[in-house]
C-alpha cells in the first residue's frame, strides 16, 4: 500500500466543527455490495458548513443534519450522502479511493485518491480536486498507474451517475431510515 496516501476513517472522530453528534454504525449487503453502512446525526455545530462549486452555495452541516457513509468492499470509492434536518438530500459525495478497509463500529477507513465527485439534489455532477491529484503526480505522492486509475474510476462513476445507474444510490436511500430511525429509540 502507498504509505504516502491519506487514510480517513469512517467515524469523523476528529471534525472539530461537530460539538455533539450521534452514530449508528452497521455492516451491511445489498445485492452485490456489501461492507459498513454508518449514519451520523449532527446535533450541534460550531457554525454551519457551506461549500462552494462555481456559482452555487450549498450547506453541507448544521445542527440536524445527517451524513450517511458507504464503505464498499471490493470498490475504489467511498460515499457520504449528505442531509438536511428534514432528510432532504443535499448532495452525495464520491471519494475515489485506493483502496477500502471494511472493519466494523466505526473502524472502517479508506486510502484516498485525491479525486472527489460531487453529484448534486439538483442532478448537477461535478468533478473535484483534479489539481490535487496533479499535484500528488508532480510530488510523486502517487506514481502514473494510480493517477490514470483514479481519472478511470471517475469516469465510469459519472457516467452511472448520468445513466442513474449508480447502485450505490439506492444503498443510501435504503439505509437512511433504516438507521436513523435509531436515534428515536435511544440507540
Amino acid at each position: 500500500m502507498n504509505d504516502k496516501l491519506e487514510k480517513k476513517y469512517i467515524s469523523k472522530d476528529n471534525w472539530k466543527r461537530v460539538l455533539n453528534k450521534e452514530e449508528v454504525y452497521s455492516l451491511f449487503k445489498y445485492e452485490e455490495l456489501e461492507g459498513e453502512v454508518s449514519i451520523i446525526k449532527i446535533n450541534q455545530v460550531t457554525e454551519p458548513l457551506y461549500k462552494r462549486y462555481n456559482d452555487i452555495s450549498v450547506k453541507l452541516a448544521d445542527n440536524g443534519y445527517y451524513w450517511l457513509q458507504l464503505a464498499i468492499k471490493n470498490k475504489n470509492y467511498w460515499i457520504t450522502a449528505m442531509y438536511d434536518s428534514n432528510k432532504k438530500l443535499i448532495q452525495y459525495y464520491i471519494d475515489i479511493t485506493k483502496e477500502n478497509i471494511i472493519r466494523q463500529q466505526g473502524e472502517s477507513y479508506f486510502y484516498d485518491l485525491f479525486l472527489d465527485i460531487v453529484k448534486l439534489s439538483n442532478e448537477k455532477i461535478i468533478l473535484l480536486d483534479e489539481e490535487e491529484l496533479m499535484d500528488a503526480l508532480n510530488n510523486n505522492v502517487i506514481d502514473k498507474e494510480e493517477f490514470e486509475f483514479a481519472y478511470k474510476e471517475a469516469r465510469e462513476i459519472i457516467d452511472q451517475l448520468e445513466t442513474n445507474n449508480f447502485k450505490p444510490i439506492r444503498v443510501c436511500e435504503y439505509y437512511l431510515d433504516k438507521l436513523s430511525s435509531n436515534f428515536n429509540k435511544g440507540i
